[in-house]
Formats: C-alpha cells, structure tokens, sequence
C-alpha cells in the first residue's frame, strides 16, 4: 500500500463519528430576541429588575383600581326589597329614574341617606328618606292611597264650625238665622240644636264631643228657662278666702253654658256662668272647662271646672294680663295654650306655671295646631328670614324644623295623628308629613275646585274624613 492510499484511509470517518455530525448540524438555533443572552446557553447572573418591577407596580395599581371600583359597586351596598300593595310603580331614588317595580322586586342600592318617590297615575305620590346601612338588607313596605275626592257640603260659610270626633256630623252657628244647628254629612240633613234664636254673639266655643258650647254674648240676656249661677256661691265662682266671694267684675259680656241634654219639661236650660269668667274652653274630652277668672279685686287667673260648676280649682294663679286671648285645651289635660297675637303662651297646669319662651321664633298672626295627644305644636316660625313649619315637643322642650316647604303666614295645616300633619301649599296641593320617618305623601285635589282661599282645617281620625272651611263654603274629603 503506498503512502497516499494510507492517508486516503486514515481519513476516513466511522459510522459513530458520522452520525454525531449529523446530529449536530439538525440542532435548532435559537431565534432572535430582544434580550441577548450568552453563547454558553446560560442565563445571566443579573436580570433586569428594574424592568420586572414596573411591571409588578402595574399589576398591583391595576389589582388595587379594582378592589375600590368593586368596593364601591358591591361592598358599600345593600338588597332592598319592595312590598307593594300595588304593581306597575315607578321608582325614582335621590331624583334618578329606576323605571317600573312590582311587589316583590329587589335591587341594591348605595348606603346612606337616601329619598324614594314612588308615583302611580291615579294614586298619591309616596316619598320617603331613609338612611340605609351597607350590608343590612331591608324589606320595605309601602300602602299607596288613592287621590282622594272632594265634595261640597255646605255653600254658605258658619260662624264657629265644629267636626264631632265620629266625623259623622258637624255642628255651627248660622249668623243668618241665628241659630245653633247641625248638618248629618251622610244624609245632608239639618237639624236645630237650641231652641232660642241667640242674638249678639261675641264667642262659641264648643264641646269637642257633645253638643254643647260655651258662649259669650254682648251684654244681659233673658231667657224664658235659664239658670242664674251668678249667685249661687261656690259654682263657677273660686271662693278665695272663705266664705267671702270674690266681687263681682261684670265687663258687658256674659258667659253661657249652651248644652243640648240639658232640658227640662219647659224646654232646653242655658246656665248662665259666673261675671267673672272670661275667655272659656272644654277640655279634649267634654269633661271639664277652663277659663280666665277676672273679679273686681284684681285678680287675673286660670280656674278648672266641671261643667255644671259645682266643683273647681285655681291652677295658674295672676298670669299675665291679656288683651284679646284665645284658649287651645291639649288632649293630656297638661298643656293649655293661650294665643294673644302676637304671643304664643305655654300653660303647664301640673307645674302651675307659665311658659313664655317656647315660640320667640313664631310668625305673628299664623297657624297653630295641637296634635292629636296634645304633646306637640306645630307652628309657622322664621328661620334666617325665611317661613317654616316647626314642630315644638311640650314634655321634652324641642324644636323640629319641617324643611323643603314652600309655606307663608297664610299656610294652615291639622294633625292626622300624632306623628303625622298635613299641609295645605299655596298651590292648593296637600302635603301629609310623617315627622317622624320623614316620609311625605302628595295629595292633589280631585272631584272638585277650590276657587276659594280655605282658611281652616278639621279632621276626624275615626272617619279619615277632612274638613275644609273656605270664604267660599264648606268641603269634606276623605283621607
């Protein structure tokens, strides 16, 4: 073998080492990136931190955006569900639109302080302010009322109107006839209360529960079956000193006792009460009268009563002096008001005392009225020069301030119950007002007009039924 043929096989390459430069020329490369890393395959020892940082700072801003959003969304909320006595109500919730719910229906709303209005064509607008507490489901009922009707009962306008308690009849003094009467609002008719045609009325007060009245009249009156209690000493007349009886301080008008079951074989029996009586009222139940006792000697006091006189009591004894005063007798029997324009006095008649401060915010010449347990008064104050109703608490000595009311000197309103007044705006729409709960019912008329300004208000709790005395007659309407 000669030298080239021995070098020609020394080169060739063996099936193992053959097969291994195969391999290594099939072995993929790697693909361009934007990070180059070593030939050697290996990663580097320092990686790029501060790229991978802004990349976990954008995954926690974007985590934390989320957890608010979804905390505000779900977590600062609560289920509310409605229990209807009507379906097909819309809903509006801090003055925003959230369409038509049925009985039943729920959704969540935010926490807080929140107003709903619920309004149905043919219904009584129900609005309401609650604070809701996030996480507490509520279940929340509510009574849509329909729009009441109003109807006229009477064209002429009486003097001194009462609504007895049943809500069944109303009592008055016709100033035409003059004569006292009744009017059966169920049947329409009228009947004569008193037999004597009355003459020279000054005042009526009368019985809130039987037909009776307390009435002054200009000067000495003649009647054919009278009782003189002038001189019968001890009735009506606080002895003071016994046995002396204050004198006598006749000022030209005379007290009466007017009361339908008082009648004799002769007919029916007026009492004349003592000269010394002044300014007169029943209690809330007919049980006893209250009134101003002014004798010759000076003195100037409050003096409790029964009716027929026979038993009686100072309970405030020299009060202020008063000019033209008006009495307003509470249901508890406590608190007495005593309205002498432009004062709005408080007589506590268990303390004995007299309260002058209560109404230094009141609006001279406005509306008053008691509620219905004779705790609280609501009145029309001035508050930062603009009125408002407000609502003083006798036992506890606060003021509620009624907001969101467009309401004047002129603005009359009555007590449904105790929590609850209704308000006559100036545009002849009522507003019913829980004091308590803030809830508020929009009560437009309906079934008749009022061209005519309504002056005062009466309502009967046992009957629902509201009575309207305007300069144009008088109107019921059942609510």
């Amino acid at each position: 073998m000669n030298e080239q043929e021995q070098n020609s096989f020394s080169n060739e390459k063996t099936p193992q080492e053959e097969l291994e430069e195969l391999l290594q020329k099939t072995v993929p490369r790697k693909a361009k990136t934007g990070i180059n890393f070593p030939n050697s395959g290996r990663y580097p020892r320092k990686l790029n931190f501060l790229g991978l940082g802004i990349i976990l700072l954008v995954l926690v801003l974007l985590a934390g955006s989320s957890y608010l959003v979804l905390q505000s969304a779900t977590f600062n909320t609560l289920k509310i569900t409605f229990n209807l006595n009507e379906d097909d109500v819309n809903l509006q919730i801090d003055d925003e639109p959230k369409g038509i719910i049925n009985s039943g229906d729920s959704m969540r709303v935010r926490a807080g302080e929140r107003k709903l209005l619920l309004t149905k064509d043919g219904f009584l607008d129900l609005e309401e302010r609650l604070n809701f507490i996030k996480g507490k489901d509520l279940v929340l009922e509510f009574e849509l009322l329909p729009i009441p009707t109003i109807e006229k009962v009477m064209d002429m306008v009486p003097n001194s109107i009462r609504l007895n308690v049943d809500g069944s009849e109303i009592s008055y003094f016709d100033a035409n006839s003059n004569l006292f009467e009744s009017l059966d609002l169920e049947t329409g008719v009228t009947a004569v209360l008193f037999d004597d045609n009355i003459s020279d009325v000054v005042d009526i007060q009368w019985s809130p529960v039987a037909q009776a009245a307390i009435v002054k009249l200009q000067g000495r009156k003649r009647f054919s079956n009278m009782r003189d209690n002038r001189q019968e000493p001890g009735r009506y007349n606080p002895l003071g000193e016994r046995p002396q009886q204050a004198p006598s301080n006749f000022n030209g008008v005379t007290t009466w006792l007017f009361d339908d079951e008082l009648r004799e074989s002769s007919g029916w029996l007026p009492v004349l009460l003592t000269d010394n009586a002044r300014q007169a009222t029943f209690s809330n139940d007919g049980s006893a009268i209250i009134y101003i006792y002014e004798p010759s000697d000076g003195e100037y006091s409050l003096v409790r009563a029964w009716p027929d006189g026979l038993e009686w009591e100072r309970v405030v004894v020299n009060i202020p002096r008063l000019n033209d005063p008006n009495l307003i007798w509470g249901a508890d029997d406590r608190y007495l008001l005593i309205r002498d324009e432009p004062l709005l006095l408080i007589a506590d008649l268990i303390s004995k005392e007299i309260i002058d401060n209560a109404f230094s915010d009141r609006l001279a010449n406005s509306f008053i009225s008691i509620s219905t347990e004779g705790d609280r008064v609501a009145y029309v104050a001035t508050v930062n020069d603009v009125p408002v109703i407000r609502v003083y608490d006798l036992i506890n000595e606060t003021t509620q301030t009624i907001g969101d009311l467009a309401v004047d000197a002129n603005t009359v309103f009555v007590w449904t119950d105790n929590n609850t007044l209704l308000v006559l705006l100036s545009n002849q729409i009522f507003k019913q007002i829980d004091i308590e709960q803030d809830v508020r019912s929009t009560i437009p008329l309906s079934g008749g007009t009022l061209d005519s300004t309504i002056r005062d208000m009466y309502y009967s709790r046992a009957a629902k039924l509201l009575l309207l005395i305007t300069d144009g007659g008088v109107f019921k309407m059942r609510i």
